[in-house]
């Protein structure tokens, strides 16, 4: 029986690279993330999550659309798998992995430009630029050093996805999602899925922080005691 590896969580690296390791965590941006924004919708219910994992989601299927009309191989061996399961021959543009790194940095980094105003610059653009670094720039490029790809096919998937990103946030999110769409599946999807969208609130952390002190207040103040005493005390 032959086995053969999971590719979309298996990259290898050079052994005498010293930084081979980082680049290939970086080459694993793309199922990190997509796990990690499964999670964080599972946790907080929130529709715009949701909405940006389908157009991550959109993006991959235009990429392998684009691979199959357009055929392009990846780079050969030695530059590619070392062992008997090459797969130098499967079609390398455009790049998935640089599409969605540079989808999830352009839609991310829109967001915080139109969408966060009563964030503090520092608070909003910390984050904000190591994610798009991340996803943008190390992602991609650990595609080149590691070579599954050629600078082209990069070039190529890095484009696919900042015009994917572009028309997604301008178009899919603030011209359908917040008029239509958000309060089309909120008004009808049941209550007890706890679904959220909260695109109308400015800073969606601090209202957060607030709901929550003020429930946890209400939960721990006991009137029948003297003088209101928490009932943990």
């Amino acid at each position: 029986m032959v086995r053969v590896p999971f590719r979309e969580t298996f990259v290898e690296y050079e052994k005498e690279d010293v930084w081979g390791p980082l680049w290939a965590l970086a080459s694993l941006v793309p199922p990190l993330g997509v796990a990690s924004l499964c999670s964080v919708l599972v946790v907080t219910r929130d529709l715009r999550i949701a909405f940006g994992l389908g157009g991550v989601l959109v993006t991959c299927l235009v990429c392998v659309g684009l691979k199959r009309v357009y055929p392009e191989p990846r780079p050969p061996p030695p530059y590619y798998y070392d062992h008997d399961d090459d797969t130098s021959d499967e079609d390398g543009w455009p790049s998935n992995h640089s599409a969605f790194g540079a989808f999830c940095a352009t839609f991310i980094f829109l967001f915080t430009l139109r969408r966060c105003p009563a964030i503090p610059r520092l608070e909003k653009w910390v984050p904000c630029s190591v994610v798009c670094l991340i996803t943008g720039v190390a992602c991609p490029y650990s595609r080149i050093h590691l070579g599954y790809h050629t600078i082209s096919q990069v070039m190529a998937g890095m484009g696919l996805g900042t015009t994917m990103g572009v028309l997604w946030f301008l178009i899919g999110y603030e011209r359908l999602y917040i008029p239509i769409l958000a309060p089309f599946l909120l008004h009808h999807l049941p209550p007890s899925l706890h679904i959220t969208s909260p695109h109308n609130i400015p800073n969606v952390a601090l209202a957060r922080q607030t709901s929550f002190q003020q429930q946890q207040q209400q939960e721990s103040y006991d009137p029948s005691q003297p003088n209101g005493r928490l009932k943990n005390q």
